[in-house]
């Protein structure tokens, strides 16, 4: 990716931002290469609060008719004290998306997301982090369904620590037609809810702590936001502290029974094990 920064652009809390991209996406099991470009105006409405407007296209796969086209709008307040480990403060956003309008692609369809982080100091050195995110995705017209690309997935290291990558929510066990091995083959959904309520205490000047509970549910419907239909995970973890943020070790228990994963001998355990850099959130 490759981009240019405008300052005081119309404005002196105006920013315009232009970029070119070459990249490539997978979510679940596919992926799909993109080429195209962007530009953004981000306003700084005041010291903590911004708006960003976003036209993005290009094409998909490099071919002439698999072109996309993207508006995106977003508000964010941020008060953290710290980007990669806040002790106190609050993250909140609302993005709204449209995808597939303009250029008349194959899929188009309107998503809705709102995350809230929030993070309070504690005695003892410890901080309070807790987290809950949520989105829906809208199809809009009858050309096809949400592609597997633009879906929701949950589970992982910076998500539900109970499931390994990807792993919660709906999908299947198959096998690799390459290893022949057995693997996870998550189908994603339209709508998600997903939080984490994370003690961490830091015990010496390098090494802090963690104790969590992750929860999320992903489906096609609405159903994604009850409550009573939320997995859950539990743990621990320790944390290298860094002074380019931590080194992360967590350990995650999966509390909530998995009908897919529970009749697989080679899935069947409730502990995953993650290694990462960086909070969970």
């Amino acid at each position: 990716m490759a981009g240019i920064r405008e300052p005081y652009f119309l404005g002196s809390r105006n920013w315009l931002n232009l970029s070119g991209f070459v990249q490539k996406r997978k979510q679940g099991e596919v992926q799909q290469n993109e080429v195209g470009g962007s530009a953004s105006f981000e306003r700084n409405v005041t010291e903590r609060l911004d708006f960003v407007v976003q036209l993005s296209g290009g094409l998909v796969g490099s071919q002439r008719d698999s072109a996309f086209s993207e508006v995106r709008a977003a508000l964010r307040w941020d008060t953290r004290d710290d980007l990669f480990d806040p002790q106190q403060g609050t993250l909140v956003s609302l993005t709204l998306r449209e995808r597939g309008w303009w250029l008349q692609s194959d899929w188009e369809f309107g998503e809705v997301t709102a995350e809230g982080r929030w993070f309070q100091p504690l005695p003892l050195q410890s901080v309070l982090a807790t987290r809950l995110l949520g989105g829906a995705i809208f199809r809009i017209n009858t050309r096809g369904d949400v592609p597997g690309i633009e879906r929701y997935y949950s589970g992982g290291l910076n998500s539900v620590r109970g499931w390994n990558y990807q792993e919660l929510g709906p999908k299947e066990i198959t096998v690799d037609g390459n290893t022949q091995k057995d693997v996870v083959v998550p189908f994603g959904g339209t709508r998600h809810l997903e939080g984490s309520v994370e003690l961490r205490t830091r015990v010496l000047s390098f090494l802090g702590t963690a104790l969590f509970v992750d929860a999320a549910n992903v489906a096609g419907d609405f159903t994604a936001f009850s409550v009573l239909d939320l997995q859950w995970a539990m743990g621990g973890g320790l944390r290298l502290l860094t002074p380019v943020g931590p080194v992360r070790f967590d350990v995650g228990y999966r509390i909530s029974d998995d009908p897919v994963l529970d009749n697989h001998m080679g899935f069947d355990s409730r502990w995953r094990f993650h290694l990462s850099l960086g909070q969970a959130f």
